[in-house]
């Protein structure tokens, strides 16, 4: 009885902090998931129709996965979006996301207990600069890939840790299996997992290991958490002919940015790595909060410090171990400053081009952002004190905005036109096959409360070739974009401006800035 009562001591910072989690996750879906917001953003619908498609398409099966998008969140959908609701609310992508937000408070937590293992208080309070971010509780809601990532990532950090004090090899591969998993849910994952086999090589170069047994552990990590990558570039050249087809074809976000420029959109990171830099930091300031941004550039140079100190002076290594996954921290910052730069990664912040598009790329950041601080928090004589006065100042900076971040914000941007076609299409649609392009039509698809085999999209296989050359044989409507930047990865607008005379049986029915919807004359 009594071993019991300690061992219930003993874990209830653990208790209270899950619990605190819960409550906080509960209370967001009750904000966001009944008036739908959990859905705005057209990525989020884009999504769920993607694992939908496995089971509900003209062409149904795993091909339907896709070549652009990573597939673990997909895969993990596949157990509930057969269900209308499930799909429809986008409940199935809470299913994934809710879990993985508890995941990740669990694992901030372990991080805490492995540096102050004798102060409970400190193990609650370091998640609370987590779970008290109002970006991560809205995102959580939603059926993005954001919040699956921290939990993965924060699980990959955690146990790489736990290596760096117990040196278990099973601690390794379990990091090596969380890095797998970070690498098939976005591309981010690919540069950190690099990154962690470096900071692999370097913990154990600086504690004296052999050089066999570092390549032991370089190769042992290596082989879990790079699988993936080569399974995604294998099933890239089986399904489209092309390892890389993620990184160049008309899906890709690269091909979205140049085309935005080309069509004079502009760009004022393209080429600039200066302003990108600038740019991805406005988008992590946004997501984290200046306050903890501020912090946690502290925390990174303090602790870069102390690592050189550490590697000259050879002292301390083994308490101060942690020190070394600095590198696999700033990885994500690095990796889409670069890819911001090279237009792979479309950017608008609201300090530098007036907008918020895609600003939840700063949310990358926030393990990160919260693990810094800890770092410093560490450092620091009156912890306690310190991480209360900065929660409650963080609290009092996100006050005006905390129902409404920004991440939200930017999910409402340009949702107006596409919600007034799927409307359209729930008032006068009388039967009959949709031929659309899935690249900007997904929002359309999942507004409509369609099944999706009605709609003959670019998954469509061989039948989307078809219907383009004789649409009249196959269709009743065809759905093609408006805005002319849209226009450039639309299949479907691409076929039909170039040869007008394949749509001389169809009149216009509606349009808007965003879709042009046409219908069969003779019907």
């Amino acid at each position: 009885m009594i071993a019991t009562s300690i061992k219930l001591r003993q874990k209830l910072p653990l208790i209270i902090t899950l619990s605190l989690a819960i409550i906080a996750g509960v209370i967001s879906l009750l904000l966001y998931f009944g008036n739908g917001q959990n859905i705005i953003y057209g990525d989020a619908r884009s999504h769920l129709n993607i694992a939908r498609r496995v089971f509900d398409s003209t062409n149904p099966g795993l091909a339907q996965l896709g070549g652009v998008w990573l597939p673990l969140l997909h895969l993990l959908m596949l157990p509930t979006i057969t269900n209308n609701f499930f799909w429809h609310s986008g409940l199935s992508g809470i299913t994934v996301n809710f879990p993985a937000f508890i995941l990740s408070v669990f694992f901030l937590f372990k991080i805490g207990e492995l540096l102050f293992k004798n102060n409970r208080l400190v193990q609650i309070l370091i998640p609370l600069l987590y779970i008290l971010n109002p970006n991560i509780l809205y995102m959580s809601t939603t059926p993005m890939t954001e919040v699956l990532f921290i939990a993965t990532f924060t699980g990959s950090i955690y146990f790489l840790l736990q290596w760096t004090i117990k040196e278990r090899l099973i601690d390794l591969v379990i990091s090596g299996f969380f890095f797998f998993l970070t690498s098939v849910n976005r591309y981010e994952g690919w540069s950190i997992g690099l990154s962690a086999a470096i900071s692999i090589v370097l913990i154990s170069l600086v504690t004296g290991k052999k050089r066999s047994k570092v390549e032991g552990n370089v190769i042992l990590f290596s082989t879990i958490a790079f699988i993936g990558i080569l399974f995604w570039l294998i099933w890239q050249l089986i399904i489209f002919k092309d390892p890389l087809y993620f990184l160049h074809s008309i899906y890709s976000s690269k091909y979205q940015t140049l085309s935005g420029i080309e069509k004079g959109g502009g760009n004022v990171f393209y080429n600039n790595f200066g302003l990108s830099f600038l740019g991805y930091l406005y988008a992590v300031m946004e997501n984290v909060g200046y306050l903890y941004a501020i912090l946690a550039s502290f925390g990174f140079i303090l602790t870069l410090i102390n690592m050189c100190k550490f590697i000259i002076n050879k002292k301390g290594l083994k308490q101060e171990l942690y020190i070394f996954i600095l590198f696999i921290l700033i990885t994500p910052f690095l990796f889409l400053s670069y890819a911001v730069y090279k237009g792979n990664v479309p950017l608008v912040v609201p300090q530098l081009n007036n907008g918020t598009f895609n600003i939840r790329l700063g949310m990358y950041m926030i393990p990160s952002v919260t693990i810094l601080i800890l770092f410093l928090v560490k450092k620091i004589a009156w912890k306690k004190l310190f991480l209360i006065i900065i929660l409650t100042a963080q609290l009092a900076l996100f006050s005006k905005n905390f129902i409404f971040p920004i991440t939200l914000q930017a999910g409402n941007e340009g949702i107006e036109s596409k919600i007034e076609v799927a409307k359209w299409f729930k008032n006068n649609y009388k039967g009959g096959k949709i031929l659309a392009s899935s690249a900007t039509g997904d929002p359309l698809l999942f507004d409509s409360h369609l099944q999706l085999k009605e709609f003959i999209t670019d998954g469509s296989a061989e039948l989307f070739t078809k219907t383009l050359e004789e649409p009249r044989k196959y269709v009743e409507y065809i759905v093609m974009s408006a805005s002319p930047v849209d226009r450039t990865r639309d299949l479907v607008y691409i076929k039909f401006s170039l040869n007008r005379q394949l749509l001389n049986n169809y009149q216009v029915v509606f349009t808007n800035k965003a879709f042009e919807i046409l219908k069969l004359k003779n019907k």
